[in-house]
């Protein structure tokens, strides 16, 4: 499932959870914010679950979205 994702949207969704929100993340990535919602909402739309939870001003992975973060590191490690 993970295999299908670019580098920068593996990055993305690592760099969302690693920081609990999107707005640390979108100013570690050096895109907006909205920019990164929309990117994180496609992947949800496209794979038919929620990847995060948002919870008041963070998020947080569901359990469909730890499954595939744990996934994410070790693929995006080796299209490094």
């Amino acid at each position: 499932m993970v295999m299908s994702i670019s580098h920068n949207k593996l990055q993305q969704l690592i760099t969302v959870a690693r920081c609990g929100s999107f707005s640390r993340a979108a100013e570690e990535l050096n895109i907006s914010q909205p920019a990164l919602s929309r990117s994180i909402a496609t992947l949800e739309r496209l794979y038919g679950f929620a990847i995060f939870n948002r919870i008041g001003h963070g998020v947080e992975p569901t359990a469909a979205g730890a499954q595939m973060l744990k996934q994410a590191d070790p693929v995006l490690q080796t299209m490094r």
